[in-house]
């Protein structure tokens, strides 16, 4: 394999213009400005290829799908430790909590 020293990149998008923390500014005459909300407002000067604060826009956070989750639990129905094939486990599955009026869990 030979090696690219100072090579040409190949054009791609911004992460930044599809993630739910940027605000993305174009002119009448496309000249865009790309801030970062994530921790307060900078301006990102280059096209991202990678972010570890990344959240696409119109997908729901791990904190809302956490909300709407099913619990899935199993529960040994023997002694603990090694378990024979014999003896078999006991599956829970349980709908995600609801909330009331006020916000509490039931």
């Amino acid at each position: 394999m030979d090696k690219v020293i100072g090579g040409t990149p190949k054009s791609q998008p911004s992460m930044c213009l599809s993630c739910e923390h940027s605000l993305v500014i174009k002119s009448p005459n496309l000249e865009t400005r790309v801030f970062c909300m994530v921790a307060g407002r900078f301006e990102v000067p280059f096209v991202v290829i990678e972010c570890n604060n990344y959240d696409k826009k119109g997908e729901p956070s791990k904190y809302e799908m956490e909300k709407i989750a099913w619990t899935v639990e199993t529960r040994n129905r023997g002694p603990k430790g090694f378990v024979a094939p014999q003896e078999e486990n006991e599956v829970v599955i349980s709908p995600p909590k609801k909330r009331n009026d006020e916000g509490v869990l039931e």
